[in-house]
C-alpha cells in the first residue's frame, strides 16, 4: 500500500522564520525559491523535487500542448477580430501574438502539470503563499511577457495560486502570509535592468522610404553578415531603411480588456484549457488590446516596403510588434516571410516544439543552417560569418583556452517530464565545472579563462563559482565572435548556440556533457553524439576531459585537424551548422 507524506507547501522566495520550517512540517515548492545560496553546499532537502526525465510523457506532453495552442489561438483570434472590427486571418493573428501565446501555455503548463507530479507523491494540506494581484502584472507587450514567464518570482508564484485556487478549492486551505516584506519591487527592479524591460511600450518604425516600390526581397534583423548583406543588396538592387524613428506608447486605461474577456465561453470539455480561458484577462499584453489602436495607427504612418516578394528576418517575428503587424498585412498579398534560424536548433524531438517549432509554423520558408530535413526546412548556411576559406587550426603559444558556462533561469521554465530545471541544472553544471577544475595541471589550469552564457538574472551561479574559485579569469568581452581567435580550445557544458558557431568555424571544441540537463535529442543528433564520443569530443566524464586536455592541449593540431576528426565535424556542420564560401550563390539559388 503506498502511503503519500502529508505536506504544507510553501509558494514563495525563501524564508528562514517560518515555524512549520522548523518543524520540518512544510517544503518549498521548488528549487527556485532558494535565493543566494551556494550551489555546491546546497542539498535541496527541504524543496519538492519531483522532476523525472520520462521521454513518452514528454511526447505525449508536445501532441496535447500543440492542440491547446490551436485551440486557444482560434478563440482568441475571432475574439481580437471582434473587439477590434478587423477581419485579420488566423495567420495574421499568429505572427502576431504567437510567441506570447506559446510561451504563456508553456509557462502555465508546467506548473499544471507539476502539481500533478506534487499529488501523486504528496497529500498536500495547505498552501503557504503571498497575495499577487493578477491586474499588476498584465504585461505591456510580447517581450515583457516572455521576460515575466521565463524568469519571474512574481509571476510564477500567482500562477501557482491560481491553479492550487482552481483545482483543489475545498481540499487545500491556502494561507496568505501577511506583514511579510515582499521582495516583488526589488525582483521587478532587477528584472528590468537585466532585461531591459520597461513598463511601457517603445516601438522603432521606419520615418523616411528608402525603398523602391519594386523591391522584391526585403532583410530585416536578418542576422547576415554585413559582408553578405552588401552582395544580397548589390546582385538584388536592394534598398533598406537607415532611417527610423521611435514612438513610445503609453499605457491607456478602458473597458476593452473586460469586453474582450466576456467573449470567452468557459467549457468543460478540457480541464486545462477551461483554466486558460479563466485567467486569460490577466495575460494578454496591452499591445494587443489597450494600445492595439496605437499599434495600427502608427502602422499607417510607417514607410515600410510595398508588397515585397520576400521578407527574410532572424528574430523581428519575436518582439518587434510593428514589423509583425507589418508582416501580418503583407502575408496576404502573396508576401513570403521567411525565418532564418538564429541559433542551435533542428536536433529535438518532437519537431522542435521547444525551440523552433513556432518559426517554422509561422513561417513560409525556414532557412536552416544546415541540411538536416526537418518540415518547411531549406538547407541554408550559418549566416554570421562567411564568404573566406576556412582555415586548418594553427596551435599558438601565446593564446589560452576558453570554458563556456551557462547559468540558467533560476525557474520552472522547461517541461518538468523532459530534463532538470532552474538551479538543479546550475548545481549539475557546477559540479561537473568543478571536477574539470581540479583534474586540469597548473599549467593548463593557469591557461583557463571562463565566459558565463548569462540566461539567469539569480546569481546563485556565478556567486557559487567565484566563491569556490576566487581567482579565477573572465572573458567579459559582450562580442563573442570578436574573441574566438584568442583562444586554442573551448570547453563547453552544453550543447549552446557557441558550440555549434565554433564547429562550423573550425574551432577545437570539447563537450562536457550530461544527458539530464539537455531536452530528449532525436535519432539523427544522438548518431553525432555517438561518434564525438568515440573520438574525444564529447566526455560524459569531466576527470577524463581534464586528462585528456593535459595530455593533448600542445599537441591539439595533430588530432584536431586529423582527416578522421574534421569528417566528423564536417558531417556534423553539413547537418546543422553549415560554412559556406559561396554564400551569395546559395541565395541566388533560394531567391532566384
Amino acid at each position: 500500500m503506498n502511503f503519500q507524506t502529508k505536506i504544507n507547501v510553501i509558494n514563495l522566495s525563501e524564508i528562514k522564520n517560518l515555524k512549520l520550517l522548523k518543524k520540518k512540517e512544510a517544503l518549498y515548492i521548488g528549487p527556485w525559491c532558494k535565493k543566494n545560496t551556494d550551489l555546491l553546499n546546497e542539498s535541496f532537502q527541504d524543496t519538492i523535487n519531483v522532476y523525472s526525465i520520462d521521454i513518452d510523457k514528454h511526447k505525449k506532453d508536445i501532441v496535447f500542448l500543440k492542440k491547446i495552442y490551436s485551440s486557444m489561438l482560434n478563440m482568441i483570434a475571432k475574439n481580437l477580430n471582434t473587439i477590434h472590427n478587423k477581419e485579420l486571418s488566423n495567420k495574421s493573428w499568429e505572427i502576431l501574438i504567437g510567441r506570447w501565446l506559446s510561451t504563456w501555455i508553456k509557462h502555465v503548463y508546467y506548473r499544471w502539470d507539476y502539481i500533478n507530479k506534487i499529488k501523486k507523491k504528496y497529500i498536500i494540506k495547505k498552501l503557504i503563499s503571498i497575495k499577487i494581484n493578477p491586474n499588476h502584472l498584465i504585461p505591456s507587450n510580447t517581450h515583457e511577457a516572455h521576460h515575466m514567464y521565463r524568469g519571474g518570482d512574481s509571476s510564477s508564484i500567482l500562477t501557482f495560486n491560481q491553479i492550487f485556487k482552481y483545482r483543489n478549492k475545498k481540499n487545500i486551505k491556502i494561507s496568505f502570509l501577511k506583514n511579510l516584506k515582499n521582495n516583488n519591487n526589488k525582483f521587478s527592479k532587477k528584472y528590468e535592468e537585466t532585461f531591459n524591460v520597461k513598463k511601457y511600450t517603445t516601438l522603432s518604425y521606419p520615418r523616411f522610404n528608402m525603398f523602391k516600390n519594386s523591391c522584391k526581397i526585403f532583410l530585416y534583423k536578418s542576422e547576415f553578415n554585413l559582408r553578405l548583406q552588401f552582395k544580397i543588396r548589390k546582385y538584388f538592387k536592394l534598398y533598406s531603411p537607415f532611417f527610423f524613428s521611435s514612438k513610445r506608447l503609453d499605457e491607456k486605461q478602458n473597458n476593452i480588456r473586460d469586453r474582450f474577456n466576456k467573449l470567452f465561453i468557459p467549457h468543460r470539455e478540457n480541464n486545462f484549457e477551461n483554466f486558460l480561458i479563466s485567467i486569460l484577462r490577466y495575460n494578454v499584453p496591452k499591445i494587443f488590446l489597450e494600445n492595439f489602436n496605437d499599434l495600427n495607427k502608427l502602422y499607417l504612418r510607417s514607410k515600410w516596403p510595398n508588397n515585397p516578394k520576400y521578407i527574410i528576418t532572424s528574430y523581428g517575428q519575436y518582439y518587434d510588434e510593428l514589423f509583425k503587424f507589418y508582416v501580418s498585412n503583407q502575408i496576404n498579398k502573396n508576401t513570403k516571410l521567411c525565418v532564418l534560424q538564429h541559433g542551435y536548433g533542428n536536433m529535438f524531438l518532437g519537431e522542435d516544439f521547444w525551440n523552433a517549432y513556432l518559426d517554422r509554423k509561422i513561417s513560409d520558408i525556414y532557412l536552416s543552417w544546415g541540411g538536416v530535413k526537418r518540415k518547411k526546412n531549406i538547407s541554408f548556411f550559418y549566416p554570421r560569418i562567411s564568404g573566406s576559406e576556412i582555415k586548418n587550426y594553427k596551435f599558438n603559444m601565446k593564446k589560452k583556452i576558453l570554458l563556456l558556462t551557462y547559468s540558467f533561469s533560476n525557474a520552472l521554465l522547461e517541461p518538468p517530464n523532459g530534463i532538470l530545471n532552474g538551479d538543479i541544472t546550475n548545481q549539475k553544471n557546477l559540479v561537473s565545472l568543478f571536477s574539470f577544475l581540479n583534474n586540469t595541471n597548473k599549467e593548463i589550469f593557469n591557461k583557463i579563462y571562463i565566459r558565463n552564457q548569462n540566461t539567469n538574472f539569480s546569481s546563485n551561479f556565478s556567486d557559487s563559482l567565484v566563491k569556490h574559485y576566487p581567482l579565477i579569469k573572465f572573458d567579459k568581452n559582450k562580442r563573442f565572435l570578436k574573441i574566438i581567435n584568442n583562444y586554442n580550445i573551448f570547453i563547453h557544458i552544453f550543447f549552446g548556440t557557441t558550440f555549434f558557431e565554433l564547429m562550423a568555424l573550425n574551432k577545437p571544441s570539447i563537450i562536457i556533457y550530461n544527458e539530464d540537463t539537455h531536452l530528449p535529442f532525436d535519432k539523427n543528433f544522438k548518431s553525432h553524439i555517438k561518434k564525438f564520443k568515440k573520438n574525444n569530443i564529447l566526455f560524459e566524464n569531466q576527470k577524463l576531459a581534464a586528462k585528456f586536455l593535459n595530455k593533448n592541449y600542445f599537441v591539439l593540431e595533430n588530432w584536431w585537424n586529423s582527416r578522421k576528426i574534421q569528417k566528423i565535424r564536417k558531417d556534423f556542420c553539413k547537418d546543422y551548422c553549415l560554412y559556406t564560401n559561396k554564400d551569395i550563390e546559395i541565395f541566388k539559388k533560394v531567391f532566384k
